[in-house]
């Protein structure tokens, strides 16, 4: 194999960058969070901190102090507004640390091993080098459920340790805001994890069939879904790209906007410029129709506006976090969609695109190999597994069809198989011919078996694919003799002309074969063959054991009977007289006919009406 077509099998890349989108998200979300609740958590810590950091200011500058020793000094001052994020800080250093390091190594090590064959499949692939079977049968394992590894074991060991942490610090805190700042945190991370998950997982999905499956696999092992669970239902699978597309975006917009709005318990009475900042475009409509009175009186004692509960509204502060707040979310919501969008829908259009591909060239080309590979366990998969069923099906029946083309002809066994023939038969009008090699018992006699039997092939050969031209079946064979049928199974109101056309086909076809003869020094060989049309009964004879398909009746053994008197009266070809009248004129205008009237057939009382067929050869 050419190293350059082998793929390089990895899941690094798809780690890292999972893990730089996470800590992207958290370090946005984290800082948005901080920047929104770290005041409250500092004065709720420190009441007076701020204050004291200001007139130290003022202190310093007053006794004379240089810039860089008030800058060294309040520098050591503000830092003791940290000192409960600190203590956290040297908490976490014996716990959060630790268990953070502890499930980042645990979960690389499951993802590492998991995928341990892979990577020594592939590098043996590329280095072109025998691959064991075993070693093949337990990648082809561990391919299959690649995604759901390397999308959700690092997803669970990071909720698994954000859980743990985060029980840990909300119980050591007795100060509420900081306990809200770490509920808002692992929130925001536990929708970050989700959300990288869901990524990591199509995008590995995504890897395996289109660059790493085919090599596993063999092709004829794709063809069927794989012995394994069934994988995610399309439907639950579109659920979930519904869900981190729409409901986990719009949360995390969400929570950049909620923290956001600042709440007033009570409202005093309102002013008249109160009231227009409050109404906004509105308060300019109604002043603008003249009729402000009236509606701040409606406002003031029907609605209560002098009393308002509560009131929400976006500070100055924290107007511009909420702006850029709604950008990133949005930002992050948009790209994230794409890119998922991106690797699901491959997932789906792929093998749809495959399945469509094949069954145009199938229809096209007629060839039943054109297998579309399985590499799902979904609905997707079952697809795809019916089709190369029915594939599979429409080749055997091809193969059946050519088996019982070579006993029977192929409209015989197409009507067979068709289910278009019934064990008691139809009644057909139709036209018999039987041939038969004149005194070949004695001509066999001095020959070898073999030689016997290649002659034969030889001359039936011939034979047959006049018959099949003109559009005749091969019944059977009766050792030198031909029974052939024309008009059966497929009705035709031409049968009789071309039974006929192609008994002179024959003699034709003799002649030639007895020219190459005396170029060998062999005898001539002579046939007769003799000609009847009527009704017949065509069906198969016999049990589930054995069936043949024939025709029976007194048409067949008249035709049988008819070429029997061709030895009597020297005469090629012989037909009855109800082959005649079905004769077309212009083929009879053409034809050298000689009447033997009422001849006496062996086995019929009455005499029959005979034709001999010259022929100037």
């Amino acid at each position: 194999m050419n190293d350059k077509k082998n793929p390089r099998f990895s899941v690094f890349p798809i780690l890292i960058s999972g893990f730089l989108l996470y800590s992207f998200l958290n370090t946005i979300i984290i800082t948005f969070s901080l920047i929104r609740e770290f005041p409250q958590v500092i004065i709720e810590q420190n009441p007076t901190a701020f204050r004291e950091l200001i007139e130290l200011h003022q202190k310093l500058e007053e006794v004379g102090k240089s810039k860089n020793e008030i800058h060294d000094e309040m520098e050591e001052k503000f830092e003791r507004l940290f000192d409960p994020i600190t203590k956290i800080d040297e908490f976490s250093k014996k716990s959060v640390d630790i268990v953070n390091s502890l499930f980042g190594i645990i979960g690389l090590t499951i993802v590492i091993y998991y995928h341990l064959p892979l990577f020594r499949y592939f590098h043996r692939l590329r280095k072109e080098f025998s691959i064991p079977e075993e070693l093949r049968i337990l990648s082809q394992k561990r391919i299959v459920y690649s995604a759901y590894i390397l999308g959700f074991v690092p997803v669970g060991i990071i909720i698994i340790a954000l859980l743990f942490n985060g029980i840990t610090l909300y119980f050591k805190i007795e100060k509420s805001d900081l306990k809200n700042l770490i509920l808002t945190a692992m929130a925001l991370e536990f929708f970050s994890t989700i959300l990288v998950g869901t990524l990591i997982y199509h995008w590995q999905k995504y890897r395996t069939q289109h660059y790493y499956i085919q090599y596993i696999f063999k092709p004829e092992e794709l063809r069927e879904k794989f012995p394994i669970r069934r994988d995610i239902s399309l439907k639950n699978r579109l659920w979930l790209l519904v869900t981190v597309t729409t409901f986990f975006p719009l949360s995390l917009v969400l929570l950049f906007v909620l923290p956001s709005i600042s709440i007033v318990d009570s409202v005093s009475l309102l002013n008249e410029y109160q009231i227009e900042m409050l109404l906004g475009d509105y308060f300019q409509t109604i002043e603008k129709a003249g009729i402000k009175d009236i509606a701040l009186e409606i406002l003031y004692k029907q609605i209560g506006l002098a009393n308002i509960p509560f009131l929400l509204f976006v500070n100055i502060i924290d107007t511009p976090i909420l702006i850029a707040g709604l950008f990133v979310g949005i930002f992050i919501s948009v790209v994230y969609s794409i890119v998922l969008i991106r690797f699901s829908t491959a997932n789906i259009i792929t093998p749809l695109k495959e399945l469509q591909t094949k069954m145009l060239e199938t229809s096209k080309t007629g060839n039943y190999e054109n297998y579309v590979r399985v590499q799902n366990n979904d609905e997707f998969g079952d697809l795809g597994e019916g089709f190369n069923k029915m594939l599979h099906g429409l080749a055997e029946k091809e193969k059946v069809k050519s088996l019982f083309g070579q006993y029977l002809t192929r409209e015989i066994s197409e009507e067979i198989l068709n289910g278009r023939v019934k064990m008691g038969g139809d009644r057909f009008e139709a036209t018999i011919m039987f041939s038969d090699i004149r005194n070949f018992t004695n001509m066999s006699e001095k020959m070898m078996p073999e030689e016997v039997l290649s002659f034969l092939n030889s001359y039936m050969e011939i034979m047959i694919d006049v018959i099949v031209e003109e559009g005749g079946i091969i019944d059977k064979f009766m050792g030198d003799g031909i029974l052939a049928i024309f008009g059966v199974p497929i009705r035709s109101n031409t049968h009789a002309e071309k039974a006929l056309n192609a008994a002179i086909k024959m003699q034709i076809a003799l002649g030639n074969l007895n020219q190459k003869r005396n170029d060998e020094n062999k005898n001539d060989i002579k046939i007769g063959i003799g000609i009847h049309t009527g009704t017949v009964i065509a069906g198969n004879i016999g049990n589930h054991k054995k069936t043949e398909y024939t025709v029976i009746g007194d048409t067949v053994n008249l035709a049988s009977r008819i070429e029997g008197l061709t030895k009597q009266f020297e005469s090629s070809i012989l037909i009855s007289d109800a082959t005649y009248k079905l004769l077309p004129e212009k083929m009879m205008s053409g034809l050298s006919l000689s009447p033997i009237p009422e001849t006496k057939v062996r086995g019929k009382n009455e005499t029959v009406n005979l034709y001999q067929v010259q022929l100037n050869l």
